[in-house]
């Protein structure tokens, strides 16, 4: 496909479309687009604030990584 004569054309539709898409993300609320307001069950514990959590790891410049 790279060797088609058409690889312009081709190239600038995709990124057209690569660019609409992203408009309508980011406009996608003035196009009638509702937020999603859900919030999981899991959401409340895994991104709770209330415990910080601490992961020891140590690096070893001779073996690499060690865990």
């Amino acid at each position: 496909m790279s060797t088609s004569k058409h690889i312009d054309v081709i190239c600038l539709v995709g990124a057209c479309l690569t660019l609409l898409l992203t408009m309508a993300f980011v406009c996608g609320e003035t196009l009638g687009l509702q937020a999603a307001s859900v919030e999981m069950g899991y959401e409340s514990r895994l991104f709770d604030t209330s415990q910080v959590h601490t992961i020891p790891l140590t690096f070893s410049w001779r073996t690499g990584t060690d865990f």
